[in-house]
């Protein structure tokens, strides 16, 4: 992808194929066009939540505990869709309050509110609330819409069947030490044993940089184990990220992006077109500001 920009700009000379950290651009650097290329995917992935909203839903599973009231969520969210408990027969919904409407559910004040259901949920910083305050054990399912992770390619110094450690500086990009902070991301096996399998991250411990997938479909990398952060953003309309990170370097550098924006927005329509017949009807969802 970055290759990709480079050649749409058209001046900046493209990297090195073999040598993809060698730098060939000192007013147009390596690291400058990691950020436009991540600005662009976190852009579009603005563009695809408009026509789709649901597109990069993720699930998160918490287990409910006696006694205990708030819960950690992954940090990775940008709006939580639903909330529902997963250990009852039926399964049912934890519906969202105001946090101002809290105590109104809790035993004491319950009489305050002749609607009172079962239980709400609702949101604090980072943190995920349940009223009233559980008295018994379980496990919700949390439906969120996930913040894209960042692109990074670098060599993993080690891999086993479920994980694989990613390196404290990667060959291109930046890798992050905020746990959960891949989560749901795609990581690809670029070369080394079974080069060209891909998995979906399931956990990530930032300390330790070793991000938990299912399995590796392919089995375990091995190797000079070369690896990349997939970009999500669909696959078919992928060519808008490096137009849109092209202009942005045209801007950078005092260049007319005029030919490259009337491209980029005929790209972004296609998107948007493609993918609003996936719009949901109108689904509840609760928004909250990331913690960080």
């Amino acid at each position: 992808m970055l290759q990709a920009a480079k050649k749409i700009h058209g001046k900046s000379p493209q990297l090195d194929e073999a040598a993809l950290t060698t730098e060939v651009d000192s007013k147009l650097t390596i690291s400058a066009w990691i950020d436009w290329i991540n600005d662009s995917q976190q852009y579009h992935q603005n563009e695809v939540l408009q026509a789709a909203e649901d597109y990069f839903g993720s699930l998160q599973t918490i287990s409910i505990v006696s006694g205990t009231q708030e819960y950690d969520l992954q940090g990775n969210e940008l709006q939580i869709r639903l909330i529902e408990r997963t250990d009852t027969d039926p399964e049912r919904i934890i519906h969202p309050i105001s946090i101002n409407d809290r105590l109104l559910h809790e035993p004491g004040y319950s009489d305050l509110n002749i609607f009172r259901l079962p239980q709400f949920s609702y949101l604090w910083a980072n943190k995920l609330g349940i009223a009233p305050e559980p008295t018994e054990s379980g496990t919700a399912q949390i439906l969120y819409i996930r913040r894209l992770a960042d692109l990074m390619y670098g060599t993993a110094p080690s891999a086993t069947t479920t994980t694989i450690v990613f390196p404290e500086t990667p060959d291109l990009g930046r890798v992050s030490n905020e746990d959960d902070y891949y989560n749901g991301s795609t990581v690809r096996i670029i070369s080394g044993t079974n080069a060209g399998q891909r998995a979906v991250i399931t956990d990530y411990v930032g300390s330790t940089r070793t991000a938990t997938v299912a399995s590796w479909p392919g089995g375990t990398p091995a190797g000079t184990i070369v690896y990349e952060i997939v970009c999500d953003i669909p696959e078919q309309y992928q060519s808008a990220v490096p137009t849109y990170a092209a202009i942005l370097a045209k801007i950078s550098d005092s260049e007319d992006p005029t030919g490259l924006m009337g491209l980029h927005a005929e790209l972004k329509k296609q998107m948007t077109e493609g993918l609003t017949p996936r719009r949901s009807d109108r689904p509840r969802y609760v928004n909250y500001l990331d913690s960080d």
